[in-house]
């Protein structure tokens, strides 16, 4: 119980900082805080520290619950509004004949670190560089007229936006969605040089749907604060 060597990483070999460039090392001579060199901050040991460092978590859910409009369950003569034109939907919506209705949409992000294994110095011999994040939306819905199709992800990072999709069916981690249920998903990338403490700050996930049958439906808009610790 008093021996320190318990308390310390007997290998080595942990994740640092640059302070002046914000970028991440891996030090072989590196075990603790406490002998960590000038100018470094510790991470620590596992690769998921880094993502402790930027200030996210690994994932994330949340949800929002799916409404439309119809007219009594008839074809819509025109074409149907577009689910984005608010404005507009809501001009018309004293006119509908059909009830507003619900269903839940799930979201889930996942951020992962991408390390890789180059090129060894005398204080990395592994050669491990951490190149980035790869980041991975995920949206679970019930197979209705509220199905939403298309989308994608945003990410908001170091005040740039970057998006990618659009959303497609998916089976996620090698498991079958619940039936009744379609899962889709999109997935990128953020490089290590874009990345630094607090520089990942939001996410969504969204996607549209049309119903030749509904005039108003919903969009699907799930936001994330990555930075949100609770």
């Amino acid at each position: 119980m008093n021996n320190p060597v318990r308390l310390i990483d007997p290998n080595g070999k942990d994740w640092v900082m640059n302070n002046d460039t914000k970028k991440y090392e891996w030090q072989d001579n590196v075990t603790t805080k406490g002998n960590t060199p000038k100018g470094y901050t510790y991470v620590g040991h596992e690769n998921n520290d880094i993502l402790k460092s930027l200030g996210v978590k690994s994932s994330y859910s949340g949800g929002q619950n799916r409404k439309s409009i119809s007219l009594g369950g008839d074809k819509a003569d025109p074409a149907p509004v577009n689910s984005r034109a608010g404005a507009v939907a809501s001009t018309l919506l004293p006119a509908a004949e059909g009830l507003t209705k619900g269903e839940k949409a799930q979201a889930t992000i996942l951020i992962s670190p991408l390390v890789s294994q180059g090129k060894a110095t005398d204080n990395n011999k592994s050669g491990f560089t951490f190149d980035g994040v790869g980041i991975t939306g995920i949206l679970t819905q019930p197979i209705s007229n509220l199905t939403a199709t298309g989308g994608g992800l945003e990410v908001t990072n170091g005040g740039k936006e970057y998006t990618r999709g659009p959303l497609m069916p998916a089976n996620v981690n090698n498991n079958i969605s619940q039936d009744g249920y379609i899962t889709t998903s999109v997935s990128g990338r953020l490089s290590a040089d874009k990345l630094f403490p607090g520089s990942l700050q939001s996410a969504n996930i969204s996607a549209g749907t049309t119903d030749n049958g509904t005039l108003y439906i919903a969009p699907v808009s799930i936001s994330f604060d990555l930075q949100d610790d609770k």
